[in-house]
């Protein structure tokens, strides 16, 4: 019996004009492809080839429906318009109730894969209904509500779309394969759920990708992230906002020039919408706490909407930066959310006055760098972070405007050599002479791994110096933020 079975309907693979293959014979093949090497190559991905031109539901057919563990639903028009397809997903249904349920923890061993837009409506008629699974669009829908397919034959950006989301349903195929064999998942899937509800707003058609790639990640941290289905823009689409802003703790907005679709009886389009919607739930006092994340290199002053406009250049959570970055702001605010009384803001930033934090780090020590300033945002400082994209000129640039700007510097030394860590503080130095005016609050070095072993030639009467522990992070940090905090009160 197979373990997978990907069920299709026979137009979604219908082959264009001077092609050899069709959309269900990319994706098949990829899919088969990557699970395998995620799995090992005993894993058996089953379809039917209907060789025949038709959707026939034969003995055969049927037998690897009922007894496969996980069944992928390649889902379009097409495919709810089929008898045959419908009755497949019927009769796994049946078989996956019978034994055990169609469920595994919080996940569905249905995976709905979106060839192209479905009116959830339609999918609500499916048995089961399917309109509530969460599911893996291959397609991104541009300003003017059309919709763009990730086809690999329509060029390279929507072929590393494709790819990238075959890779997405291929891990969750292996996440499920692992909990119905009985094995051990990986630590960042299948995790217990947090409590934390998160809103991630609908994007405009360019940050469509990064955007669901961070929803996934998010989910597979545990956290509860809406909206779990697409709303459409029918006239009811305020009111399902509205609903789901009611259950958020998180509210994350990506926004770009590019601002969505514009629904039905509304003349704003949807990235305005939610914005003016989650602002209007913010005041009412409930706690909710947003991030506006725009990607590197926009500008406000790019966007069409005036109000929006207006309303972002008053916004102090806006973060232009790439989605790592925003993954770890996002982090940072849970950690808050969770843990509240850990991380008491301090007066200054309860009063409105956000300290401005340059963490410098090299490149690979990202992966070190992350929970520090995980921790520093959460304790209500803005934290800037180096510049690893652009040629080395503007590099050297944004290091120097960070350094002249910034209110205090620490300096996170893992992997990096000694000559790493000697240019790095000359240029705190340098940094007068570069046109700052004011003294640094505060100057901090945290040695960790093996850098701490070289430290004793780092003589500098004002440099506070951080040896990592096993201890709390809390605990490391505490000699450099009681010292910034000095300073601030004695600056006034």
């Amino acid at each position: 019996m197979p373990d997978v079975f990907v069920s299709y309907a026979h137009v979604d693979n219908e082959r264009v004009s001077g092609s050899d293959r069709g959309w269900i014979d990319w994706f098949f093949e990829t899919f088969n492809t990557k699970l395998r090497q995620l799995c090992g190559p005993k894993v058996q991905v089953w379809r039917d080839h209907k060789i025949d031109g038709s959707d026939v539901l034969t003995p055969t057919i049927e037998e690897a429906v009922r007894g496969t563990r996980i069944f992928v639903s390649v889902l379009s028009p097409s495919y709810l318009e089929s008898t045959w397809c419908r009755t497949e997903l019927r009769l796994f249904a049946e078989a996956a109730e019978a034994l055990g349920g169609l469920r595994v923890g919080t996940k569905s061993r249905i995976l709905k894969v979106l060839k192209t837009p479905v009116d959830r409506s339609v999918e609500a008629t499916a048995e089961p209904d399917i309109s509530d699974v969460i599911g893996y669009p291959f397609f991104r829908q541009r300003d003017n509500g059309r919709h763009w397919e990730y086809d690999p034959q329509f060029g390279q950006e929507p072929r590393e779309e494709f790819y990238r989301q075959v890779y997405e349903v291929a891990l969750d195929a292996k996440a499920l394969l692992g909990s119905l064999l009985g094995e051990q998942p990986a630590q960042n899937v299948l995790v217990k759920p947090t409590g934390v509800v998160i809103y991630v707003a609908e994007p405009g058609g360019d940050m469509a990708g990064d955007t669901e790639r961070l929803r996934r990640e998010l989910r597979q941290f545990g956290h509860t992230v809406l909206p779990e289905v697409p709303y459409g823009y029918g006239a009811d689409y305020v009111e399902r906002v509205r609903a789901d802003l009611a259950r958020a703790q998180i509210v994350v907005h990506p926004v770009s020039s590019s601002l969505g679709a514009m629904p039905e009886s509304f003349e704003r389009r949807v990235v305005a919408l939610q914005y003016d919607l989650a602002a209007a739930a913010a005041a009412g006092g409930d706690g909710l706490m947003r991030l506006v994340w725009m990607p590197p290199g926009s500008k406000i002053e790019a966007i069409a909407d005036e109000a929006l406009r207006d309303a972002l250049n008053a916004d102090e959570t806006v973060r232009v930066c790439t989605l790592e970055t925003v993954k770890s702001a996002i982090t940072a605010l849970v950690q808050r959310l969770l843990a509240p009384a850990a991380h008491p803001p301090e007066s200054s930033v309860a009063s409105g006055e956000r300290l401005q934090l340059y963490l410098v780090f090299d490149g690979d020590d990202a992966d070190r760098a992350r929970p520090v300033a995980d921790f520093l945002f959460a304790q209500g400082f803005a934290v800037t972070l180096p510049l690893f994209e652009g040629d080395e000129n503007e590099r050297r640039d944004d290091h120097d405007e960070s350094l002249r700007e910034c209110d205090a510097i620490l300096i996170l030394q893992a992997s990096a050599t000694d000559l790493w860590r000697r240019a790095k503080l000359r240029d705190t130095r340098r940094a007068f002479g570069n046109g700052r005016r004011r003294p640094f609050l505060a100057r901090g070095l945290l040695l960790a791994d093996t850098a701490a072993a070289g430290a004793g030639d780092t003589l500098d009467p004002d440099l506070i110096v951080l040896r990592a522990s096993e201890g709390p992070l809390s605990a490391t940090l505490a000699p450099f933020l009681d010292a910034l905090r000095r300073s601030k009160g004695a600056a006034g």
